[in-house]
């Protein structure tokens, strides 16, 4: 959608029905090299003094863009990571390095917007080196980022991974048709269950994906990088209404917590 009719939108739903808070859902708001930067231009040119959230790839991100995206009322991006190794990166051809990864946590961070980060724990072929650097780089980073993502991998059947198997080692796929059901924290409409053909079978492939999930989850929480996954109907109202009542980042970092910690216990 061109960024002129969103904006247009954007300002028809906030006049019409009061809404001063978005969450756009799409894989990447920045995905279209300038889109990002038109839409800012347009939102800060309406004067709508809104907030909104959404998900991006670090890619093509830079100090200015990030900058604009604040002033444009961006409080929040959820980054697609999904590994915090070089090997995996460059094996599911993801557009970006952890070096400009790293780089664009940290000029958000400094923009003033909330950084969350999603991993896919458990892809084919990864190993617990691999999964090692993962955790390392999200330890790394803690200060910078304020929820982590985990997610499990699955073997999506229209996926690439699905239609070129032998490129990434996999083998003996069967399709499992499971509906639209809200299992292992993700929805999933149809997959596939398979085995590595120089690792694991897949019932032990299975177990270790659950194992890598709940270390990930542990790590977030020892970190204070849960992003309240079973609170979310709240989390994102929380997040809006902190950014409203407070002018730092820290402040902001530190009131969330300490409701979302409340909310938890009760």
């Amino acid at each position: 959608m061109p960024p002129q009719t969103v904006a247009k939108s954007l300002e028809y739903f906030k006049h019409q029905y009061h809404c001063h808070t978005f969450f756009f859902v799409d894989n990447s708001l920045n995905a279209r090299p300038g889109y990002v930067e038109e839409l800012c231009d347009e939102i800060i040119k309406r004067r709508l003094n809104i907030q909104w959230m959404d998900s991006g790839c670090v890619k093509g991100m830079g100090k200015d863009t990030l900058l604009k995206m604040r002033e444009a009322g961006c409080i929040r991006i959820v980054w697609g990571l999904e590994s915090g190794s070089k090997r995996i990166l460059k094996f599911i051809n993801k557009p970006t390095s952890l070096e400009n990864a790293s780089k664009v946590f940290h000029l958000a961070n400094e923009a003033g917007i909330w950084n969350g980060v999603e991993i896919l724990v458990g892809m084919p072929t990864e190993t617990d080196h691999e999964f090692d650097e993962t955790l390392d780089f999200l330890k790394d980073h803690k200060d910078v980022l304020d929820e982590i993502w985990a997610n499990p991998y699955y073997l999506n059947a229209v996926s690439k991974m699905y239609l070129e198997p032998d490129r990434y080692g996999i083998q003996n796929i069967k399709r499992v048709n499971m509906g639209l059901t809200k299992e292992k924290g993700m929805n999933r409409a149809s997959v596939a269950e398979f085995d590595e053909k120089s690792g694991l079978k897949w019932h032990d492939k299975e177990k270790q994906i659950a194992q890598r999930l709940s270390s990930v989850n542990q790590l977030k929480f020892s970190l204070s990088l849960d992003p309240g996954f079973d609170l979310y109907d709240y989390a994102q109202h929380l997040l809006s209404w902190c950014y409203k009542n407070f002018n730092s980042k820290t402040e902001i970092r530190k009131a969330y917590r300490e409701f979302i910690l409340k909310l938890k216990n009760g």
